[in-house]
């Protein structure tokens, strides 16, 4: 998306460009408003069954701030894990 300016108090995008198998778009700032609007509802509703899926509602709160010198360590290796276990399978993306 384009960089943000603001008409009024609302703050628009001043264009987005759409890649998708077999299209390319530009949209205006209020098309890309209304696909912003979207992407938000769609990703809410992936969280919350994300949180459904995965039982986390039956789980204790969390603290919100991550202490890097432990979590870090612990992501490397997870990633490292996983790119290992799906090192032969390719997942499909339409992104990049």
């Amino acid at each position: 998306m384009g960089p943000a300016r603001f008409s009024g108090n609302k703050p628009f995008a001043m264009g987005a460009l759409i890649e998708s198998p077999g299209v390319t778009a530009h949209l205006d700032p209020v098309a890309t408003l209304h696909l912003e609007k979207r992407v938000r509802i769609a990703i809410e509703e992936q969280i919350l069954r994300w949180i459904a899926e995965h039982h986390l509602q039956d789980r204790p709160p969390v603290a919100t701030c991550v202490d890097r010198f432990v979590a870090d360590p612990a992501a490397l290796v997870r990633m490292s894990d996983w790119v290992e276990q799906t090192r032969w399978f390719e997942v499909k993306s339409y992104v990049g």
